[in-house]
């Protein structure tokens, strides 16, 4: 029996492939999609801007994030727990864990994101798309984004 956890072919994805969603000054590669994993995993680079905000705590029910710090500095919170990574550190998130991450420097920073099971990068392209139809952002229904949410196992955190 093969693992579902094993590419079937080599696969290399250049900076800037097909992936590349830019929105609110974050750029979003995803360099492993599920389709690639047979829905194993996949794997993101998410480049933020200095003194970006992130997204608001939230938790999943199934998925497990793995967050490597690149670039820069990333404030991780976990548990309302504030932890500060660092390039080349690494922090694991497990389904159930609240979270949320930021960018409080003064310089962008870049972090690659793991995601098990595969799926999640979804999201990111259900998102680009909002912000394609929307002529302003935040949109004018808010609602719109927690809708989008639901899917990829993302939950609010409260």
């Amino acid at each position: 029996m093969t693992s579902t956890a094993t590419i079937a072919h080599p696969l290399v994805r250049a900076p800037g492939a097909p992936g590349l969603l830019p929105h609110v000054g974050v750029a979003v590669n995803i360099l492993v999609r599920a389709s690639d994993t047979d829905g194993a995993w996949s794997m993101l680079d998410y480049t933020m801007p200095a003194r970006f905000a992130g997204p608001p705590a939230h938790r999943h029910a199934h998925t497990t994030e793995t967050f490597y710090c690149v670039a820069g500095e990333v404030t991780l919170t976990l548990d309302g727990r504030p932890i500060r990574l660092r390039a080349g550190e690494a922090a694991v998130v497990p389904p159930g864990v609240a979270h949320a991450f930021a960018n409080a420097s003064d310089a962008p920073a870049t972090m690659l994101v793991h995601l098990t099971p595969g799926g999640f990068e979804g999201y990111f392209d259900d998102l680009a798309a909002l912000l394609r139809a929307s002529e302003v952002w935040p949109p004018a229904d808010p609602s719109s984004v927690g809708r989008l949410a639901a899917p990829y196992d993302i939950q609010p955190a409260a």
